[in-house]
């Protein structure tokens, strides 16, 4: 990946090929920077937005719809890594940035609790194949979060899942990649706890027919597999838990038991 600093961006305009591109510490300076030179003729697929933790309280998220054709976009990462209030437009305003998002495959959200339902009811209904969602605390209530209301929407097409609201470690980057990458965790016994409630939650999710095409779930940073033998036949496989001393096989739950 090239790295263009923030006083050489004029030069960005004339990258009439480029499809990927990322802001980092994003604030009202940079938007304002981005914005003055143009880049909405451009054909971006991916853009991954990191924005500062001290988000300035005028800050419009809405500036993103000038800067960019959100239109083109396939795959969004964007992260709100603010630990104050959100300013009291924000929500409104990243309502209407997702409104736009009509071609959207692909998204991470990292955020503060906000109302997730009605920010994935602006998607088209059944487009997104993967999504991440992660939840970072301003207080330490975090407060209810149905995952079957923000996805109610998207069962159609939704193939993997990503969803965390544990404690995020410093350093870590949380993008779509997490989906892909193995992930150092403490070994779970078949018959803790943890895992029961992670089955749980997944047999919640896939309650009848529900995600019929969703193949992996990552609950805070533990990664199951879907395996469908048939429509009544469907296995949770969780891929840290301890190997079965019977068939050197991973461990299956039938999700219906």
């Amino acid at each position: 990946m090239h790295s263009v600093k923030y006083e050489n961006l004029l030069p960005i305009a004339r990258l009439c090929g480029l499809t990927n591109f990322t802001v980092l510490g994003c604030n009202e300076d940079k938007l304002g920077a981005l914005l003055s030179i143009g880049l909405n003729h451009l054909p971006i697929k991916t853009l991954n937005i990191a924005f500062r933790y001290d988000i300035e309280r005028n800050l419009s998220i809405r500036q993103l719809q000038d800067i960019f054709n959100l239109m083109n976009l396939t795959t969004l990462e964007i992260r709100f890594w603010v630990r104050s209030r959100y300013p009291d437009h924000f929500e409104q305003e990243l309502q209407d940035v997702f409104s736009k998002l009509t071609n959207i495959k692909h998204l991470s959200l990292l955020s503060q609790n906000i109302k997730f339902g009605k920010l994935m009811s602006m998607l088209k209904p059944n487009s997104l194949h993967s999504f991440q969602l992660r939840i970072i605390k301003f207080s330490e209530v975090v407060g209810t979060i149905s995952l079957e209301d923000i996805l109610k929407h998207q069962e159609g097409s939704l193939r993997r899942l990503y969803w965390g609201h544990n404690k995020t470690r410093k350093g870590r980057v949380y993008s779509l990649q997490e989906l892909d990458r193995v992930i150092k965790v403490e070994c779970r016994d078949d018959n803790s706890q943890e895992l029961r409630d992670d089955l749980t939650q997944i047999r919640k999710i896939l309650r009848g027919t529900r995600f019929p095409q969703l193949r992996q779930v990552v609950l805070n940073e533990c990664c199951y597999f879907i395996k469908r033998h048939s429509k009544e036949n469907i296995y949770v496989v969780p891929c840290n838990t301890i190997m079965s001393t019977n068939n050197n096989n991973l461990l299956e739950y039938n999700l219906f038991v």
